[in-house]
């Protein structure tokens, strides 16, 4: 019986299906599907793109009810004024309890009086969730 030989072709294939399924691996959440960890996960990565967008208003719409009961939009964009330049985000890790979620972020930005820099700065940022009326919220401190 002979053993066919393995074209450079097919060879080639098999390596880039290979690097392929290393990718996607990496690209996976750490967090199972429909969990709380997974759905703050992506709402607070949703709030920090509009933050980077500097669509305060859509951040805004993520704060909880009872914040938002009492503050209108325009006085939550000011509290940004003179904010650094967000340019990227990214969850470190999230611990949830039934009813709050602790995430830790780091953040990249261009700080305003750092200019000089070329270089973003990043730092930690940790934020908490609040599930109220049965969804998760951004918990905005008054």
């Amino acid at each position: 019986m002979t053993i066919p030989r393995q074209t450079s072709f097919t060879r080639s294939l098999g390596v880039a299906v290979a690097a392929a399924l290393v990718l996607l691996s990496g690209c996976a959440t750490s967090y199972r599907p429909g969990t709380s960890e997974a759905i703050v996960k992506e709402k607070s990565l949703a709030r920090w793109d509009a933050l980077i967008k500097r669509d305060f208003v859509a951040a805004y719409k993520m704060t909880q009810p009872a914040y938002r009961a009492l503050t209108e939009a325009d006085r939550y964009k000011n509290r940004f004024g003179g904010a650094a330049q967000w340019i990227d985000a990214e969850v470190v890790s999230v611990e949830c309890e039934p009813e709050r979620c602790e995430v830790a972020l780091s953040v990249k930005a261009y700080l305003p009086t750092v200019s000089v820099f070329k270089e973003p700065a990043s730092t930690t940022v940790r934020e908490t969730w609040i599930k109220e009326e049965g969804a998760w919220w951004y918990y905005q401190r008054f």
